[in-house]
């Protein structure tokens, strides 16, 4: 028989993100909505993602892409709402958007937080 409950013992096959808690908890990020936090912990599994493609830049930094259509597919929001997420990550000062010219993506940094 089978059913949607969890049972003891299970091999779970999800694939997760880590949230960090702090961008909840400390004062500092207080006004940051679920949105902007849950768009930083996608980014910061992408950062992981650029070590292992060796995505660095010339001053060691790792950087990722994770343009405006992408966050507008994942969140389902339009094109302003994304540019607006986007945005409140890099007045908050979790990322930093390099223009790279025409045609190309934007490369992201995505900065540590700190409490």
């Amino acid at each position: 028989m089978h059913d949607n409950y969890f049972y003891p013992n299970e091999n779970e096959n999800f694939t997760f993100l880590r949230v960090p808690k702090s961008l909840f908890e400390a004062e500092k990020y207080k006004r940051l909505s679920g949105d902007c936090v849950l768009l930083y912990s996608l980014m910061l599994d992408r950062v992981g993602l650029s070590r292992q493609n060796n995505w660095i830049d010339e001053q060691g930094r790792v950087y990722i892409y994770f343009t405006i259509n992408e966050i507008m597919t994942t969140f389902k929001y339009a094109r302003e709402k994304a540019v607006s997420l986007l945005s409140v990550l890099c007045e908050f000062g979790l990322a930093e958007k390099k223009r790279q010219g025409l045609g190309k993506p934007n490369i992201i940094y995505l900065k540590k937080f700190d409490v």
